[in-house]
């Protein structure tokens, strides 16, 4: 499902028009981007918790020029799935 597909199944569902469900996930999007800057995590019931999670600088070894480099530390966006939707995902196949 692309982004498209998304919007227009969201615009059904919600009775709202297709600008409306392009305006709500926007909005929605945005607000996930600033508590995830901020390092906030944003839990939704039944389907999973978004959160930050700091990776250390660690050593990196490349097989080809057989050199060590040093990669930085950085924060990366990560996300749990909840165990409700992880049963759903098991009971389909």
């Amino acid at each position: 499902m692309n982004n498209k597909e998304f919007l227009s199944t969201l615009a059904e569902r919600t009775q709202l028009s297709v600008a409306d469900a392009k305006t709500l996930l926007n909005t929605t999007v945005e607000i996930f981007q600033q508590n995830l800057c901020e390092g906030q995590s944003i839990g939704i019931q039944g389907f999973g918790t978004f959160e930050t999670k700091r990776k250390e600088e660690r050593v990196s070894f490349n097989p080809l020029t057989n050199k060590r480099m040093l990669i930085p530390p950085k924060v990366v966006a990560n996300f749990r799935v909840s165990n409700i939707l992880k049963d759903k995902i098991k009971s389909i196949s």
